[in-house]
């Protein structure tokens, strides 16, 4: 069903009932534990986690203290994993294909096996910095579905979403992502360009993920070779 008409690409309701995005296994951890193994204090607790909190994008953000385009009033909370949604949006990095320095997406594949695909890409591209073939990651599994009304579908064969889809390139996918959002838009799902066949979605609005639950988890592991092995851990 169409919620909008005119421009390109129309704005459509879209469900995807099972979607998987992997993050490294060490940012699933949470920070408690680790800063309570630094002191028995349970003041001195308290006082870490605030030092850490200056320089914690997600925390500021949570707080309206950030210069990030995303505050308290879009983020989760008081649901499961919402550390794990609110940071996707918090921790834009250097921007990806459909988000910019700004602010953040949750980036997702309706199947593992793609998002394998997109994370083993991205880390490769870090091995070649250094050419140096070998290295052991692991990464862990968020499950969720998403859908609702508002999402940009770039999956129906339009010649106009080729320059969205350039495997070497995200100028003209974040410059459709900076109209879109305005406009409401939920987000985007679009072909990927690491795994042939597969399906990706840029979430723009953190609520429409809870319920978020853990999926499995997965190692990648580089022993010279550019194609890494991957194995699925208990």
């Amino acid at each position: 069903m169409s919620v909008s008409s005119g421009e390109w690409p129309p704005l459509v309701e879209r469900h995807l009932p099972e979607t998987h995005r992997l993050i490294l296994a060490t940012y699933a951890e949470r920070t408690e534990p680790y800063l309570a193994a630094l002191t028995d204090d349970p003041d001195d607790v308290a006082l870490l986690a605030e030092l850490s909190a200056v320089t914690n994008a997600r925390l500021a953000a949570q707080r309206d203290r950030s210069a990030l385009a995303i505050g308290s009033d879009e983020l989760v909370f008081g649901v499961d994993f919402s550390h794990i949604v609110n940071a996707a949006f918090c921790y834009p990095g250097q921007g990806a294909r459909f988000s910019a320095r700004t602010r953040g997406a949750w980036y997702a594949s309706v199947d593992a096996e793609t998002c394998l695909a997109e994370v083993a890409f991205h880390r490769r591209l870090h091995l070649a910095e250094t050419d140096w073939w070998y290295d052991t990651v692991d990464y862990q599994d968020y499950v969720c579905a998403i859908g609702g009304r508002g999402f940009a579908d770039l999956c129906d064969g339009d010649a106009r979403a080729e320059p969205c889809l350039d495997p070497s390139s995200y100028e003209r996918s974040q410059q459709l992502a900076a109209r879109l959002l305005p406009l409401g838009a939920a987000g985007v799902v679009y072909p990927s360009a690491r795994h042939r066949g597969g399906v990706n979605v840029a979430c723009f609005r953190p609520a429409l993920l809870p319920p978020v639950s853990e999926g499995g988890r997965y190692r990648l592991e580089w022993s010279g070779s550019t194609e890494p092995t991957v194995a699925a851990l208990t």
